[in-house]
């Protein structure tokens, strides 16, 4: 008896290898499919800031705040990271927008001594901007896109002469003429963006919601004063940060040659690991 036991043993421990090798091979197959699907489906996507087609480079799986694992790619072209989950999971900026209103994100603050105080707040980063250039703002002139509540662009009316905002969702910022700083900002919709010579463009944690961020720089480069420039903050390359609604992960070497593509500009840049994010200052200097 003890010899069939033994064999029925073997048999039943290398059904079970063979099993375990089977799901693993079984797994591997599905990912390579999913990989392979995702690489066709990039070759037809153009790069949303330097406009080439296809030329991605699978870098790694991420993880991420909505699904399991991100697929992250980077263009061969200018560098700049691709969130392929936000390609997956189509996310659109009115669903985000109209999410971060439900949820109190963009809330407004009831008094009008609280508005003034976190508008200022908000608006902390033009002090630090005119010491980074070493000259005043009081005399240009400014627009915010993606500015949501409007808060920054309501501060900002204390360091430029004049200021536009605008939105995907004008909702909100249509509610600031209730408040006295508010009353200063000209709101723009999409159709009057581009209408008006500006000094300076802010963005602050917009251009990775855009698909086609390349759009809003060159639109943003033409209507420029010749001494203006583009001001912005995007998140970098993080957990927190990777989820279909960040299409996009800017690096210094994609905004150079971009900025490059378009015309004479400096640069700086200023990297900020607490927030987890990078700032960017581009002065047209032609």
């Amino acid at each position: 008896m003890r010899e069939p036991l033994e064999s029925l043993v073997r048999t039943i421990n290398l059904s079970g290898t063979l099993l375990f090798r089977l799901k693993g091979n079984l797994r591997k197959f599905s990912n390579s499919v999913k990989e392979n699907k995702m690489r066709n489906q990039l070759l037809n996507v153009q790069c949303g800031l330097c406009s080439d087609k296809g030329k991605w480079i699978k870098l790694f799986d991420y993880p991420s705040a909505d699904v399991p694992q991100a697929e992250i790619f980077q263009c061969g072209t200018c560098g700049v990271i691709r969130n392929a989950s936000a390609t997956e999971i189509e996310t659109s900026n009115e669903i985000i927008q109209s999410q971060w209103v439900t949820d109190g994100f963009y809330k407004l603050p009831a008094q009008e001594k609280d508005f003034e105080e976190e508008a200022s707040h908000a608006a902390g980063i033009f002090p630090w901007l005119e010491n980074q250039l070493g000259l005043s703002l009081k005399n240009l002139t400014m627009l915010e896109i993606g500015a949501g509540s409007g808060l920054r662009s309501a501060g900002a009316t204390k360091f430029f002469r004049e200021v536009y905002s605008s939105d995907s969702s004008l909702d909100l910022l249509n509610n600031l003429k209730e408040y006295q700083l508010g009353k200063k900002v000209t709101v723009l919709g999409e159709n009057d963006l581009w209408n008006h010579k500006i000094d300076w463009i802010i963005g602050w944690h917009v251009f990775e919601h855009l698909k086609v961020p390349s759009e809003y720089f060159k639109n943003g480069h033409e209507v420029l004063s010749s001494s203006g420039g583009f001001f912005f903050q995007v998140p970098l390359l993080s957990p927190k940060n990777v989820f279909p609604g960040h299409h996009y992960f800017f690096t210094q070497t994609s905004l150079d040659q971009f900025f490059a593509s378009l015309g004479n500009y400096e640069t700086q840049y200023f990297f900020d690991t607490n927030v987890e994010a990078l700032t960017c200052i581009a002065v047209k200097l032609s």
